[in-house]
Formats: C-alpha cells, sequence, structure tokens
C-alpha cells in the first residue's frame, strides 16, 4: 500500500460526525484526492433508482441529477 493511502486511511479512520452525509462527504473527498480528483459517489439503491448521496468531483452531465435508473447503471 503506497504512504499517502496508508495516511488517508488513517486520517478517515479517526474521523466522527454524528451526521453520515458529513462522514460521506469527507470519505469521497480524501478518495476523490488520492486519485488525482476522479469522480467518486456513494449511492443509495432505492427501488429501481440509484440516489446519490454523496458526490464529489461530478461530472457536467450529471450536475442536475440527484438519481439514476438502474437499467442506466453498469
Amino acid at each position: 500500500m503506497l504512504p499517502r493511502m496508508q495516511q488517508a486511511l488513517l486520517e478517515l479512520s479517526g474521523f466522527y460526525n454524528a451526521d453520515p452525509a458529513v462522514v460521506f462527504q469527507r470519505v469521497l473527498e480524501v478518495m476523490a484526492a488520492e486519485y488525482s480528483g476522479t469522480m467518486a459517489m456513494i449511492n443509495l439503491l432505492d427501488g429501481d433508482q440509484v440516489r446519490f448521496r454523496a458526490v464529489v468531483n461530478r461530472h457536467p452531465l450529471m450536475r442536475r441529477s440527484s438519481s439514476l435508473a438502474l437499467s442506466n447503471t453498469y
């Protein structure tokens, strides 16, 4: 494991917030920074929809969306 990744995991392992949305956002920010600003998402499956719980570096085509039909995912 790369030292930077170890540092990121160490930082995240000590991070706490009572609000899951804050934790989701922080995890994504750290991971996206580790992987050169890539888009990162935490999603929730809700019936036939995938709901975006947290997103960083959102692709411009997805800026207005808060969910995606499950049939359009892979």
